[in-house]
């Protein structure tokens, strides 16, 4: 196609020139010109050749990329992809499912229902074959596997995925307004937001305030208040759990150590207070010791062993009222890495002279032997498909708000000696 044929005056930066940019990639390819395993040309090359922004070529790009047509290798380049596309459907899933006569779009007359993605993080290729890990969770994978989740349950039912990721705020990578503009003009039935800065909420609820017909849910790693429905990991009960574990076990005082100053951390404080009150134990019972982050970019861990053996230098370990050593627990895994590090350089004994417990159940808590509370990666993207299609089902768009818990995985940094039960540790609800 030649550069001519996509050009209109005054409109090389319209955003649907996207759309005859990827029909025309699509028609090469099928005619081999692209064959299988090719790379393309650069983007700005490619930008050029279509006399559209790179913006624009990426909005074409990236729905290629999604259905599975190419593939994008990290400081390699985009080929034209060997795998199947993304509409293939994964193994079922052991949630169970609705049956298939109870989705409004599962008839002959009906095309497949189509559920539209927006990941704000970095690139997640679901073709790739990819198993969970079976010690530890990294979170440089929860988006991979919570976008796994939201296939597995939507193919099954008979649907089709269409993913747009590298949300950003500059005029460089695509807008959440664009991402959802892009999708509505190709016709999606539902779409799912994965968020994990919440503070970019603000653009995201204005961007999503024209949508009266579509079914929209948030997904996120902390709550959300926004005018549409949301599934969300519960802190507080993430808290309650690390708080009530440490004090069932036999440690006492509690101590929360905090190197970021975010909502999240302060959910987690706020649930610990309660399981102290409910435990029977005045809540000043918690102490918080901080050091916070001075930029974005620095070293959790690093920070946390430099805070921790000022922390224990002053004798937070050592109290004479101490009847009990004293429960730990780490904003997150890497925060209480830190700490068992400095503990030891000082000569400390993980059980003996403290308890200690972190959050994300990482690999280092694995390696190092520190108890932890595992987010419900996967079960957040089956609560956001269940109401996804209920509101499908119903044809009615209406507001949810779940919270979702995580689950104790006891090492020995806990260990005293005592069976714990993990799974029976659970928070009184409100009104009981």
């Amino acid at each position: 196609m030649k550069k001519e044929s996509l050009k209109k005056p005054g409109q090389a930066k319209d955003m649907l020139m996207y759309k005859q940019i990827e029909r025309d990639i699509r028609h090469k390819i099928q005619q081999g010109e692209w064959p299988t395993g090719s790379m393309l040309p650069g983007r700005a090359n490619l930008a050029k050749i279509y006399g559209v922004s790179i913006p624009t070529l990426e909005q074409a790009i990236g729905i290629l990329i999604a259905d599975g047509t190419l593939r994008a290798e990290s400081k390699r380049g985009t080929f034209v992809s060997q795998t199947l596309p993304l509409s293939t459907p994964f193994p079922p899933p052991s949630l169970p499912l609705l049956p298939t006569g109870a989705f409004p779009y599962m008839s002959p007359e009906k095309p497949r229902p189509t559920l539209g993605i927006i990941a704000q993080a970095p690139h997640i290729d679901l073709a790739e074959e990819k198993t969970q890990p079976q010690i530890g969770l990294d979170p440089g994978q929860w988006t991979y596997f919570l976008m796994q989740s939201l296939q597995q349950q939507f193919t099954q039912a008979g649907g089709q995925v269409r993913l747009i990721q590298e949300i950003g705020y500059t005029s460089e990578r695509t807008t959440m307004k664009e991402a959802i503009t892009l999708l509505l003009d190709h016709g999606i039935d539902a779409i799912v937001i994965s968020i994990f800065d919440v503070r970019s909420i603000s653009q995201t609820v204005q961007a999503l305030l024209d949508l009266k017909h579509v079914p929209v849910v948030l997904v996120s790693w902390e709550a959300i208040v926004s005018p549409c429905s949301s599934v969300c990991i519960d802190d507080v009960e993430a808290g309650y759990r690390a708080a009530l574990h440490l004090l069932r076990v036999g440690h006492a005082p509690l101590l929360f150590l905090q190197i970021d100053d975010r909502s999240w951390v302060d959910k987690r404080i706020e649930g610990a207070r309660q399981a102290l009150q409910d435990f029977g134990v005045a809540p000043d019972q918690l102490l918080i010791r901080s050091e916070m982050k001075t930029t974005e970019g620095d070293d959790t861990e690093t920070l946390a062993y430099q805070a921790s053996q000022k922390w224990i230098a002053q004798g937070i370990l050592t109290s004479e009222q101490q009847t009990r050593p004293i429960g730990i627990i780490a904003q997150n895994d890497f925060t209480a890495a830190g700490f068992l590090r400095a503990a030891q350089v000082a000569g400390k004994v993980v059980g003996k002279d403290f308890g200690l417990i972190g959050f994300d159940d990482h690999p280092l808590a694995t390696e190092l032997g520190i108890t932890s509370i595992r987010p419900p990666i996967e079960e957040l993207g089956e609560e956001v498909i269940r109401i996804l299609w209920r509101q499908m089902h119903e044809r009615s768009i209406s507001q949810q708000r779940i919270l979702l818990s995580g689950r104790l995985i006891v090492r020995a940094s806990t260990s005293r000696g005592r069976k714990s039960e993990p799974e029976q540790i659970q928070r009184p609800l409100q009104g009981q």
